[in-house]
Parts: C-alpha cells; structure tokens; sequence
C-alpha cells in the first residue's frame, strides 16, 4: 500500500497478496509485470505498487540420454523446473540427472501417470515405441506444449493410431496437433547437443511468451513483454498519477 484515504483501515506500507492471477492480470493490464494502480475497497481509495509474481514454469523430459541431461541442465540454469519422466533403468538416476528438480519413475508406457497440466513436455527417448506412447498420453489439452525431437517422416509414424489387442483404437485429437512441435526447435541450423538443446528451450520460451522466433531486428513496436518496458513506464510517470491525490499527502509513505 502507498497511499490510502483510510489509514486507520487500512495502513500504508501494508503488504498483501491478491487472490488470483486473474484479479492481477486485471488491474495491471496485459503484458505488465508491476505498476502503479488504484483501487477502491468499499469507501477506501488505495494506490498500490502491485507486482505479479508467477510460478517457476515446468518443463517434463521424457527420455535419459545424454541429449536430456544437457536440456535438463540448461533448463534448470534458466529458472525452468524440470522433471524427467521415464521407466527404470540404469540411466534414470540422480547421479546422471543432478539437475533435475524431480525423477519421475514410472512403469514402461505409463507416461498417463505422469502430471502435466499447465507444463511443457519434450519427448526425447529415440525409441519408436516409447516416443509414440509418450505423445499420444502427454498430448493433452491441459498441457501446453509437447516437443518431439525426431524427423518429419518419424512423427508420421508416431501420429498412426494405436491399435492393441483387446483395446480400441487411440489416435490423437486433430484439435490438439497445434500443441504438438516436430521437428522440435527453432531452425537455427543446429547440429551439436547444445545447440540443439538451445534450439528446443528457444522454441519453447517463445511458446510461453507468445512469440514466433523471429528476428528481433525485423519486429515493429517494443521488444520484450509486448510493451512490457514502456507501459511501465507511463504508468509510474504518467500525469494522471501526479494530480491532485485522491487522499491527503499526510497519509503518503
């Protein structure tokens, strides 16, 4: 709180936290990470400094190859909460995954055990059979984003219905392939595991911040949070919030 016309009420310098990204989101506009705000509780008038805080986002790895072990690495150095996911074997161990916030260990293709509502998934195991199983049960419309790392002609293969005996048939929902990414990456020309490792979570970031990828020499307007910077920016100097207070100076921090 930096100002309120009701200080016995509700003190400046309170501190409190709004229920609800969404009542957040709100007061702040699009694209804005903090600002001044008014707001009025009841007959109180309240200028607020608000700052939107959001969650670590999440990243599951499906897959134990050294491939994953520097994506996971990489995520991890970038803030990303990383869980990798797969069945037990010598390679899914902590020692080979240090970084790793969580290690998911699940029955071979029980990849529908595996939570990713809200998170964004690479499929990277290089097996046919586990890739296939991992996409058609992480593919989802609570997940975000599901990365396949594989050829064109693989993610054929991989988008074929599932037919076991004594099962009906599964086949992905055709309303939930824009989340599906294959090839997986930006084309950046990559070959080595870190630049390909780089290429995926460079996809992924423009996923999660709206982008496409391109160039930021060719993009009109500002470059970072769709105006994040300037709407900042006038909503601490704007005039508006230099005329007359709406509560006596006295009751200022």
């Amino acid at each position: 709180m930096i100002g309120s016309s009701d200080p016995a009420a509700v003190p400046p310098g309170t501190r409190r936290t709004l229920a609800g990204a969404a009542e957040a989101a709100g007061l702040l506009g699009a694209g804005r990470r903090a600002g001044l705000v008014r707001r009025t509780e009841g007959s109180t008038q309240l200028e607020l400094l608000l700052e939107r805080v959001a969650p670590r986002p999440e990243l599951v790895i499906v897959g134990v190859g050294d491939d994953a072990r520097l994506l996971c690495s990489l995520a991890r150095r970038l803030q990303w909460r990383v869980t990798v996911a797969y069945h037990a074997t010598g390679k899914a161990t902590r020692e080979r995954f240090p970084a790793a916030d969580e290690l998911q260990i699940i029955p071979r293709f029980a990849f529908e055990q595996v939570d990713v509502r809200g998170k964004y998934v690479v499929v990277m195991s290089h097996n046919l059979d586990l890739d296939r199983e991992a996409v058609h049960r992480m593919l989802t419309p609570e997940v975000k984003y599901v990365g396949l790392v594989g050829s064109s002609y693989r993610l054929k293969k991989i988008l074929e219905p599932i037919r076991q005996p004594g099962e009906p048939e599964r086949k992905i929902d055709p309303a939930l392939r824009d989340k599906l990414y294959s090839p997986v990456g930006l084309d950046i020309g990559a070959e080595t595991p870190e630049e390909i490792a780089m290429s995926i979570l460079a996809e992924i970031t423009a996923i999660k911040n709206g982008r496409s990828g391109g160039f930021l020499r060719d993009r009109k307007g500002a470059i970072r949070g769709g105006g994040t910077d300037a709407s900042l920016n006038a909503s601490t100097s704007s005039p508006s919030f230099l005329d007359e207070p709406a509560f006596p100076e006295s009751c200022r921090v």
